[in-house]
């Protein structure tokens, strides 16, 4: 019965999104391009997988929006100025990105965009082994690692260095409901972890990006930094996309616009969810963002195939829906939970602590 079940899970699973690939030709930086950004409140990035919905429609702006703003280098008998680097011409792009008073300056050689370094007012500094910022092509469940190593001054006088490893992953796909309140469908999002050893222990920072089909750009980023295993900062990024000020010059994302992404035979096409936390101790959040009206009921099974938990949540119409399940009174172990829209299941494994 055990396996019966588990075979029933992994059959009935959706997976309503188009496959979402980021591409140089739609997603690689441009100079001239300005990107406005807007610093929100930080929400956790939630689950990885397939028709994850997002909701950043409650977050409250932190600061006033400024611009990241991307240019060409200057050339000079072949060479380009970059900081106090210089950096032989050739067929590598070169292009500098620009944002409170920081310079970065970038290489797209291949499929892989490199940051080479930045500088500002106080650091400089340059990789000797530069980091790996971006995998172009990249498609949902797609991971790279890089090594990475630089030096620089702090205040024109101390030295620093550093070193460690980047995994890039494009681990999730889903809907995202913006600040703006507005709905973005068939998003990809890459996860960027940069760990190092330092002096005083271990440090991660972590960028994760939600990319829009039909925008060049990210419109949603969120930073967490972690050292020794404690959070020392956490941050989010909106960026509007109606204030994309590239779009008119940009054809291949104009043309996405232009088409319908929708179009699906599936009744369930645009269904994403998300379950949470998971692990659970006593409370389950379920957010769903139905593309229809549905009848939405919740049944819990254990391995063994038994039913332990059923709950009727009525008949919820289309949009954005948000409940909580209490499961307290279920043992410690692993079921398998299903969420019944019109009779039709989607299953999750639930890990109860």
């Amino acid at each position: 019965m055990k396996t019966n079940l588990l075979l029933i899970l992994f059959c009935c699973q959706m997976s309503v999104f188009a496959q979402q690939t980021l591409a140089p030709e739609r997603n690689l930086p441009r100079p001239d391009d300005e990107i406005i950004k807007q610093q929100v409140e930080y929400k956790e990035p939630g689950r990885t997988g397939e028709n994850v919905v997002w909701d950043f429609s409650r977050l409250n702006a932190v600061n006033d929006s400024y611009s990241l703003f991307y240019y060409s280098p200057q050339a000079t008998n072949g060479v380009y100025v970059l900081g106090l680097d210089t950096v032989a011409a050739g067929d590598d792009v070169l292009f500098v990105g620009e944002e409170h008073n920081t310079m970065y300056y970038y290489r797209f050689d291949g499929n892989r965009l490199w940051t080479l370094g930045h500088e500002n007012p106080t650091t400089l500094l340059r990789y000797s082994e530069p980091l790996l910022t971006a995998v172009f092509p990249i498609a949902f469940g797609e991971k790279y690692s890089e090594k990475y190593s630089g030096s620089g001054l702090y205040s024109a006088t101390d030295e620093f260095s550093v070193s460690g490893q980047v995994d890039i992953s494009a681990d999730a796909t889903g809907i995202m409901v913006l600040p703006s309140k507005d709905t973005l469908r068939n998003v990809i999002r890459v996860k960027s972890v940069r760990s190092a050893v330092e002096k005083d222990g271990v440090s991660s920072l972590e960028n994760v990006y939600w990319y829009a089909r039909g925008y060049r750009y990210p419109v949603f980023e969120t930073v967490r930094l972690t050292k020794s295993d404690r959070e020392t900062f956490a941050s989010a990024f909106y960026f509007p996309p109606d204030q994309h000020y590239y779009l008119d010059d940009d054809a291949e994302n104009f043309a996405l616009h232009e088409e319908n992404p929708d179009t699906d035979s599936n009744p369930w096409a645009g269904l994403a969810y998300n379950l949470f936390p998971n692990p659970v101790t006593s409370f389950l959040n379920i957010e769903l963002y139905l593309p229809k009206a549905a009848t939405v009921r919740i049944q819990v099974h254990s391995q063994a195939g038994s039913l332990v938990l059923s709950s009727s949540k009525g008949r919820l119409s289309a949009g954005l829906q948000a409940f909580r399940q209490d499961v307290s009174a279920l043992p410690v172990g692993n079921y398998v939970i299903t969420v019944l829209l019109d009779e039709y299941p989607v299953n999750e494994i639930l890990m109860k602590r």
